[in-house]
């Protein structure tokens, strides 16, 4: 990386669907490699969420959806701290409200450094570019500190209960 002048602070994953779980499970896993992940339309997380959206439980081969292998307490913690993770999603994909409770039950409330793309009329695809430059503009942003609602996103909120705030964008 040095020979080709590479900065290893904007080394990014990305992947659609199942890729998209890859390339999540990337960050945790490589965590040395990839300060952060464009996620669109698939996510999994360390541990098995309240289901208060999905409407699916297992994905296409039978197995449970949104669980990744077992992750290091020390990959957590380096991962909640240190990476930032842009999850893409749409009012018409079949996985949004898996989606919504992965990052709702189990990326918000342990305070890592994510956001979450909430795209009328989009459906399980590929997002369009005009998104996907939001969600990389929100990667290349200052790691300085973690986001707060009130200086990252748009005076628009929703509230996913009252204990903490959802942190998305309604495009």
């Amino acid at each position: 990386m040095t020979k080709n002048n590479i900065d290893r602070n904007r080394i990014f994953v990305s992947g659609f669907s199942g890729g998209s779980r890859t390339a999540n499970e990337l960050c945790f896993y490589q965590n040395d490699i990839y300060k952060g992940a464009v996620l669109c339309c698939g996510v999994d997380f360390n541990f098995k969420v309240s289901k208060v959206n999905a409407t699916l439980d297992t994905d296409i081969n039978g197995n449970p959806y949104g669980n990744m292998l077992v992750v290091s307490d020390e990959d957590f913690n380096y991962a909640s701290n240190n990476l930032k993770f842009a999850r893409i999603t749409g009012a018409n994909d079949f996985r949004r409200g898996n989606i919504l409770d992965i990052y709702n039950g189990g990326f918000n409330p342990y305070n890592f450094n994510a956001k979450l793309f909430d795209v009328s009329k989009m459906s399980h695809e590929n997002c369009s570019g005009e998104i996907l430059g939001k969600a990389l503009s929100f990667l290349t942003e200052s790691n300085s500190s973690k986001a707060s609602c009130s200086n990252l996103w748009p005076s628009k909120h929703l509230y996913y209960n009252n204990s903490y705030p959802k942190k998305i964008i309604n495009i």
